[in-house]
């Protein structure tokens, strides 16, 4: 458990190097709007010309900085008094990672990465895991023993004794895409005559196999992100990314906080929209088994499944807004399965074959229309695969 922190700093002054040259830049974190303006007393900035995906700087409040997937997108010049100009660039980057120390995004270094969800608490309702002693009264001697021996506190009649049971995991699962597990990590406010709190964000953790690049541990949030997106029925936002180096898997503080300019943000935010846990079809916490079975199978076939649960994530993004656009992706995504999800040819018996034959007979002497075409194409797929059926011709 850890004391609670609220410093969260958006604007990063410092010393910024691209290639072998460094300037003066200014980093602004605003989400979609995140900029980094690089300063020079030159007119022209040596490197603006350049094509630069990383850019990586030292902010004068200590932190290290790795800009990934960079773009320059504007520049300008300045004139001063004595007639003298300097120029500024604005860059724009995918991704802003900021700790201790950089990354090299095509380095196979980062060995865990976690992130939160909007619904954890209700796709992980492990409700006992927090609680109050309501005979507090019984056990507020037991509790004191420690801070009694070095100071006197004295008990009344009506005692309150919250508790956090320290069982930090919730679940944990072995997938294809490394060990994913979802944690407990309370933290809370020391005592004051104004009270005490305690608060809890539930973590979810991928470590893989093998230390993996920034962009496969960013697609492997994702992954498991859609999962709970689907459990949970609303598409889910995304927060508090960090991602753990090689270097630095037994130091817990050198964990580097990730800041994705495109984040995934919560759709349907009314409390109608809101899951409870009643609705939900996995139930990790009473159910871990089935939990693990299904996770871990749904991340085995992602890869031929991904285009299709992207087309259906979008459908939910939409909430309660129907549209043809919605329509059309909905039914789309059925068609862009992979031909192994049907089943094989189911067998036609003797009597519906010659069925189909004579029926087929009577509507192929019909004149042509798209009554007569769809009858027999409806005809053709009887007893086929979907790709056998789609590939039937009207005759």
């Amino acid at each position: 458990m850890a004391i609670r922190h609220k410093i969260k700093l958006e604007n990063y002054l410092g010393k910024y190097s691209i290639s072998n040259d460094s300037v003066v830049g200014k980093l602004k974190l605003r989400g979609a709007s995140t900029v980094l303006r690089l300063y020079s007393g030159d007119e022209v900035l040596p490197f603006q010309d350049a094509d630069v995906q990383v850019i990586r700087g030292y902010a004068y409040s200590s932190e290290c900085l790795t800009l990934v997937d960079c773009c320059f997108h504007g520049e300008g010049r300045n004139i001063r008094e004595d007639g003298s100009e300097t120029s500024w660039l604005d860059t724009f980057p995918h991704y802003v990672v900021v700790g201790g120390s950089f990354i090299d995004p095509d380095e196979c270094e980062i060995c865990s990465i976690r992130f939160t969800v909007t619904d954890a608490g209700v796709l992980f309702n492990d409700f006992k895991a927090f609680g109050h002693v309501i005979d507090s009264k019984s056990v507020i001697d037991a509790v004191l023993e420690g801070a009694r021996g070095y100071r006197e506190v004295e008990t009344g009649e009506h005692p309150y004794v919250f508790y956090y049971t320290g069982k930090q995991e919730i679940v944990e699962v072995v997938t294809d895409l490394g060990r994913v597990s979802v944690t407990h990590r309370p933290d809370f406010s020391p005592g004051t005559t104004a009270g005490i709190s305690v608060g809890n964000r539930i973590v979810v953790s991928i470590e893989p196999l093998k230390p993996i690049a920034f962009d496969d541990a960013v697609e492997r949030m994702y992954t498991v992100a859609t999962f709970f997106s689907i459990a949970a029925g609303r598409a889910q936002g995304i927060d508090n990314i960090e991602i753990l180096k090689t270097t630095d898997v037994d130091k817990e503080s050198r964990a580097l906080a990730v800041h994705p300019s495109f984040k995934w943000k919560v759709k349907g935010k009314d409390e109608g929209f809101k899951p409870h846990v009643g609705d939900l079809p996995l139930d990790p916490v009473s159910r871990p088994t089935e939990f693990d079975k299904v996770l871990s199978n749904w991340v085995s076939r992602h890869a031929g499944w991904r285009t299709a649960r992207s087309r259906y994530l979008e459908c939910i993004r939409r909430a309660n807004k129907f549209g043809v656009d919605r329509l059309v992706a909905a039914a789309n995504m059925f068609d862009i399965l992979p031909l192994d999800v049907d089943s094989a040819d189911s067998a036609v018996s003797t009597e519906l074959s010659a069925a189909v034959a004579e029926t087929k007979s009577l509507f192929r002497k019909l004149p042509k229309s798209a009554e007569r075409n769809s009858v027999l194409d409806a005809l053709g797929r009887l007893g086929k695969r979907r790709s056998q059926g789609a590939s039937a011709t009207v005759s």
